[in-house]
């Protein structure tokens, strides 16, 4: 039963970064500059928590299948193992029958680890409970401060902030109690202080009862021992949360194909599956999400094209390009007028400068949204309808980072299509 529940709660947890990945993508594409920064700190340590959960379940559910396969072993075979029966010589024998423990004692090493290692990884999961939470209220008070009162709020300087007010106190309290604690008598009203700050911090859940298993681990196995195991444990499982973030947010793929473009959205004469509805599976690189036409291949009058509207980069961009278009529809949202100015439109076309066969073309953007994921965004109708059948390229330029805060975009989605 045990191995029944940890298989399906392991199969359960595998489907979850996905999910997760989705969530924090629609997040990130919806977000200023401002609030993406504590969602990014945020994913990384709700992946990790994921991560080691995932790593934990799959090891002891192997771990506790040996404890069992031994268990059962013995069972059929009481005894333990007869080594006269096999053909060995003299010296091997000896050597092996000497070393080998009792099969009780293996049985109860292979349940103590399996035990070990589960207590292990559900502790350092824990660990990042703390974080993810003080996130979680950061970032939902920037978010209300934000919708309702219209303040900006760095909300990465907040975490940082509100996280060593919290943590840094703590930290020097533990410090001064370990090394000057005895000192003072129980009665004394530095003591009495500390204790109850250091009650306060536990009740809030931070401090040593609040993690009993890495806690219990340590006091048997030794703080030095502990902290390198626990160390080594986490090292890897944080690699593999930052190298899916760089490879994600930069488009990497692996394989040896030099004789093709880049595998980017900005790689010329290459039709990027993110550029089709079609064809698009809502895997897109973190936080960038490209443009796209319905298909490869073009039918009717006109070319419909949707550009996502990111705010972290097309806010910016507006505020340096056209900074009366943009307060006017700010005011214009705020005041619920009904009728809005085309002026912030004609902006967003400008900065993206959408050509078609190395030609500009006039477009007149429309306020939309993608009904696969609710982004919104501009929709723009090109005419084709004297297009010449065969090849053509849409382009688009890009609203970059460097392009929102110091030039206009210079990089370009080149999207390939068939008429």
């Amino acid at each position: 039963m045990e191995l029944l529940i940890s298989g399906a709660t392991t199969i359960g947890l595998l489907q979850l970064p996905g999910l997760m990945d989705e969530v924090f993508l629609d997040a990130i594409n919806r977000s200023a500059d401002e609030i993406l920064r504590v969602i990014m700190p945020l994913w990384t340590y709700a992946k990790f928590a994921l991560f080691t959960l995932i790593a934990t379940f799959v090891m002891h559910l192997c771990l506790r299948g040996y404890w069992i396969a031994l268990v059962g072993m013995n069972s059929v075979y009481p005894g333990g193992v007869r080594w006269n029966n096999l053909k060995m010589g003299p010296h091997s024998r000896a050597i092996s029958e000497k070393e080998s423990p009792a099969m009780a004692e293996v049985i109860e090493a292979a349940d103590n680890r399996a035990t070990r290692v589960f207590g292990l990884g559900f502790g350092m999961a824990m660990v990042m409970l703390m974080p993810v939470a003080i996130a979680l209220l950061v970032l939902t008070s920037a978010l209300l401060a934000r919708h309702f009162f219209h303040i900006n709020i760095d909300a990465l300087k907040v975490f940082a902030i509100v996280l060593a007010v919290v943590i840094l106190p703590w930290a020097l309290l533990s410090f001064v109690d370990r090394q000057y604690g005895d000192r003072f008598a129980p009665d004394h009203w530095l003591s009495r202080a500390m204790r109850r700050l250091l009650a306060m911090y536990s009740r809030v859940g931070i401090g040593r009862r609040n993690n009993l298993l890495l806690t219990l681990y340590t006091s048997h196995e030794g703080a030095q021992r502990a902290s390198l195991v626990i160390v080594l444990a986490m090292v890897p499982i944080f690699a593999v949360v930052f190298v899916q973030s760089v490879m994600a947010s930069v488009g990497f793929s692996y394989g040896d194909f030099d004789g093709l473009p880049d595998d980017t959205m900005y790689a010329a004469n290459s039709a990027q599956p993110e550029f089709y509805d079609s064809s698009r599976n809502g895997d897109a690189a973190l936080g960038l999400l490209a443009p796209f036409i319905p298909n490869r291949v073009v039918r009717g009058p006109y070319l419909e094209l949707f550009v996502p509207y990111l705010p972290r980069r097309h806010t910016p961009a507006m505020q340096r390009a056209c900074p009366d278009a943009l307060a006017e529809m700010i005011a214009a949202n705020e005041d619920n007028t009904d009728v809005g100015s085309r002026a912030a439109f004609d902006c967003l076309a400008r900065l993206h400068d959408i050509q078609l066969d190395g030609l500009p073309v006039a477009v007149t953007f429309d306020a939309s949204a993608d009904p696969k994921t609710g982004q919104r965004g501009m929709l723009a109708m090109i005419p084709v309808r004297d297009l010449a059948a065969g090849r053509h390229e849409l382009s688009v330029a890009a609203i970059t980072r460097t392009s929102a805060k110091k030039e206009l975009p210079v990089r370009r989605y080149r999207i390939i299509f068939w008429k």
